[in-house]
């Protein structure tokens, strides 16, 4: 029994392995596939002027303040008329965040909804953002086991507004242990 669960383990390593890999090598070729374009982008992008501090931080409204539903704003993401090649540079802090947001449980929730409600995050859990070129690309794995449809349900609703407010490219890998 224990050779078993330690040759269940090393196959599920293996997988995760192979994944990180074809993500990286998914990545790689996606990000040099415009690096011509990609480096001229970098070149013209603003940038602080020297000795400028690089906005790191992003201001939290004080207590007492309302705080917004985590889907709020990210509506005016659109998609725009303009290759992917044309598509200006993210800018360095997201204009979507911004300040407190309220995290809420949804009673009854189902995949269906969670999918609604993100309707730019392809097949497969993958997001770019439409309108500009993310300078940032996240993978994000989540192991699950089989009892857990609720929780999952529940990380995804919460995690595809945090990650899209961020203008990042990101997918998200959810991984079967069961």
């Amino acid at each position: 029994m224990e050779g078993r669960t330690e040759q269940q383990r090393g196959l599920l390593l293996l997988f995760l392995g192979a994944q990180l890999l074809l993500m990286g090598a998914f990545l790689y070729q996606n990000h040099h596939r415009h690096s011509l374009a990609s480096f001229w982008r970098v070149l013209r992008r603003d940038r602080p002027a020297v000795g400028e501090e690089l906005p790191f931080l992003v201001s939290v409204s004080s207590a007492g303040t309302s705080s917004q539903d985590v889907y709020a704003n990210l509506n005016q993401i659109h998609p725009v008329d303009r290759r992917k090649e044309d598509l200006p540079s993210c800018p360095l802090i997201s204009p979507y965040i911004n300040g407190p947001l309220r995290v809420t449980i949804p009673e009854n929730l189902t995949m269906e909804q969670v999918v609604e409600k993100n309707p730019l995050v392809e097949l497969g859990g993958q997001y770019r953002p439409p309108d500009c070129w993310p300078r940032h690309h996240t993978a994000v794995v989540v192991p699950y086991y089989g009892q857990g449809q609720r929780h999952l349900q529940h990380l995804l609703f919460h995690l595809h507004p945090f990650l899209q407010r961020q203008q990042l490219h990101y997918a998200v890998y959810v991984v079967n242990q069961g």
